[in-house]
């Protein structure tokens, strides 16, 4: 139910996303969608939790902030980009995370080879 975050050399932008989450009614119709991966892609999942983080204290994390770390941190090793947002998501949130806290990344990694 949140939009996955994709960027390439086009930047960052939001895949469509508007269905509830996965597995939370029996019976129900997804639309089908693709997307090209170009080499060197990130393509970032995750739950609210990430976004949400904070709330307790009165501000969420948020879509914007999330965007603007992942951009920064985008032409890393996945490790380190990982790192970065679980890092600085915690710091936000004062370690008092509310929610799950579910991250999902990958990259085309057909021409290049991905640092460990």
């Amino acid at each position: 139910h949140n939009a996955p975050i994709l960027v390439n050399g086009n930047g960052v932008r939001r895949l469509q996303a508007d269905t509830p989450p996965l597995g939370l009614f029996l019976s129900l119709e997804f639309t089908v969608q693709s997307v090209t991966l170009d080499a060197g892609t990130l393509l970032v999942l995750f739950s609210d939790g990430v976004t949400d983080a904070g709330m307790g204290k009165g501000t969420e994390f948020g879509d914007a902030q999330l965007e603007s770390l992942i951009s920064a941190h985008s032409s890393k090793p996945l490790a380190e980009i990982q790192k970065q947002i679980l890092g600085t998501v915690e710091r936000w949130a004062e370690n008092e995370l509310e929610d799950d806290f579910t991250l999902l990344l990958a990259r085309d990694t057909s021409l290049q080879k991905e640092a460990s």
